[in-house]
């Protein structure tokens, strides 16, 4: 049997523990590591004593209050950081401590500010702790086939269409690392307007194509992605949960329900760590990923 990765989840909200208590989707850190077999749940930390107590019979796991003298000799070898980005810093400073610690997950953005995510990144670097920051959508199987087919088939000129949901930061931060993770080579940024405070219109200019982002700025409303070619097209509908791929040559389109994303989301993340434990190059792509994904964004607000 090979040995599992001992885990600790520090933040049991939403996406550490609520999003599918009471279902039987794989949605949050705490079920993803409960299911999967190469991973062991050694606690979670909570200041909540509804959510500790609700995280404690569920998972029959120990949790504790946010006093970090009570977990500072866990032997955890991955830290889950699921709390507020503005704490994810001062928490780092802490975990870095744990004597077998080897990977740390942070929730995207990973820092509150670009400055800060490169300084999470290099305190990580110096203790040789591999970080993972939690954008999702990569590591899924539907998302990582979209590459494959972009590197194949959109060698020369494309465009891309993008329209998100309310807020740069939270949604559409999300569309900007999937065409970064699928595209590369991103050159420059143009025809910024801004709608309100949290809302832009924009262009991304990469290599080979042109992505324009639209805001739709309505509630509820989800995000899709149009890769376009002239004999070739991808469309990445509801947020990712549906996908269309048509090839015009053939007349031919495919539709595809992502039952993956939609049902395991957060169980795939912890396969692709367990996978690629080993590869450190795994590991630096996702990070730079993170930070040019941010790099963009401060770009668009402080245009």
């Amino acid at each position: 049997m090979p040995k599992k990765i001992k885990t600790l989840i520090i933040g049991l909200g939403r996406i550490g523990l609520k999003y599918d208590l009471y279902n039987n989707k794989i949605l949050t850190h705490s079920k993803a590591i409960y299911k999967h077999p190469n991973f062991s749940l050694v606690g979670g930390v909570e200041k909540k004593s509804s959510l500790r107590a609700k995280f404690f019979k569920k998972y029959k796991t120990q949790s504790f209050i946010p006093n970090y003298k009570m977990y500072r000799n866990s032997n955890a070898e991955l830290v889950v950081i699921s709390v507020n980005t503005s704490n994810h810093l001062r928490i780092l400073k802490n975990v870095l401590n744990l004597r077998n610690l080897k990977f740390i997950l942070f929730e995207k953005p990973v820092g509150k500010s670009l400055s800060e995510t490169q300084k999470i990144d290099s305190l990580c670097k110096k203790k040789l702790v591999k970080v993972v920051p939690n954008y999702i959508r990569l590591f899924d199987k539907e998302t990582n086939r979209i590459k494959k087919i972009i590197k194949s088939k959109f060698r020369s000129k494309f465009i891309v269409e993008v329209l998100y949901n309310q807020n740069l930061q939270n949604n559409c931060s999300h569309m900007i690392n999937l065409l970064l993770f699928w595209i590369g080579n991103f050159r420059s940024i143009k025809k910024i307007k801004k709608i309100n405070k949290n809302n832009y219109h924009f262009t991304l200019i990469f290599k080979n194509c042109e992505a324009n982002f639209i805001c739709k700025n309505k509630k509820r409303s989800k995000s899709q992605i149009k890769i376009i070619k002239k004999d070739y097209e991808i469309l990445y509908k509801s947020d990712g949960e549906k996908i269309e791929y048509l090839n015009k040559k053939q007349n031919k389109l495919r539709k595809v329900i992502n039952y993956e994303y939609i049902n395991k989301y957060q169980y795939n993340v912890y396969e692709h760590i367990y996978r690629n434990k080993k590869n450190n190059l795994f590991f630096e792509k996702l990070m730079v990923n993170a930070i040019n994904t941010q790099k963009i964004i401060e770009k668009i607000k402080n245009h």
